[in-house]
């Protein structure tokens, strides 16, 4: 979803005191969870969602993320938005307010460490899917993990994810990558350049889907659209790609293969166009 980048990387808006302190971190993101909650007491799983740049209710898909939320929560998930920037008063990622996906990553953190103590939630089922520096953000978020740390997300999904702020990660947490060859915005081979670098047995699933753009899976869009300066599309047959390369917790079923792994014989080196 939603899309764009305009990013200045070497701009930061920080959350306001204490942006390294989680607690903090939580507080000010917490106004704007919109906390999609299935009927019932719980204790129920979870996803995360991490919006493009501009933000949770873009112009040109304004309902995009209350669509793939609502569904979501009809399965049996409690849905979670991570606004970072109504968090900080930004209307867009672009200018001189820019963050990045890094800083983004530790709202992610922030808002599943604080989900894992609340009595409705399934503190071992917390999962996040980001959109463009969303899933940029997402990924982000495992390299602010180590090995060997007890890891509050159980997997992260990331669609056409930014990747220029992205670096390699030692977290053992399933991941898993959905990419247009023609994406423009966030060009696939920024990703495969650090996805390359993981170390043998990350639990990774990327994919590239042929004649994809950014944006892919939004049906609200034609299949060539100019969105500002950059190029978007809708593609029904990468979009249901994705569905089929999607497993749970986003749609129900098992969970994310640790056996598609950099190392076992599709390294993240050779990812494939599917």
């Amino acid at each position: 979803m939603i899309v764009g980048s305009g990013l200045a990387l070497g701009q930061l808006v920080t959350l306001p005191a204490a942006a390294d302190d989680a607690a903090a971190r939580r507080q000010a993101l917490e106004p704007y969870f919109r906390n999609y909650r299935p009927s019932g007491a719980g204790p129920f799983p979870a996803i995360l969602m991490g919006s493009g740049c501009s933000g949770f209710m873009p112009s040109i898909a304004p309902q995009v993320y209350i669509r793939a939320a609502e569904r979501w929560r009809s399965k049996g998930y409690v849905v979670v938005f991570v606004d970072y920037l109504s968090a900080r008063g930004l209307p867009n990622c672009r200018g001189s307010g820019a963050v990045n996906a890094v800083e983004i990553g530790r709202d992610v953190l922030a808002v599943a460490r604080y989900l894992q103590g609340q009595p409705y939630m399934k503190a071992s089922q917390i999962s996040a899917v980001g959109w463009s520096l969303g899933g940029g953000a997402v990924l982000a978020a495992l390299g602010q993990l180590t090995a060997a740390e007890n890891s509050p997300l159980l997997s992260v999904v990331a669609y056409y994810p930014y990747c220029r702020d992205l670096q390699p990660w030692q977290a053992k947490v399933p991941a898993l990558s959905l990419m247009g060859a023609q994406d423009e915005v966030a060009p696939p081979e920024v990703c495969q350049r650090v996805f390359a670098q993981l170390p043998s047995g990350t639990a990774l699933q990327a994919h590239v889907y042929p004649e994809a753009r950014h944006g892919f899976d939004i049906s609200d869009l034609p299949p060539y659209a100019k969105f500002g300066s950059e190029t978007v599309g809708y593609n029904a047959a990468a979009d249901a790609a994705a569905a089929r390369n999607t497993p749970s917790p986003v749609d129900g079923g098992g969970t994310l293969s640790s056996a598609f792994v950099v190392g076992a014989g599709t390294g993240a080196g050779a990812l494939g166009e599917t």
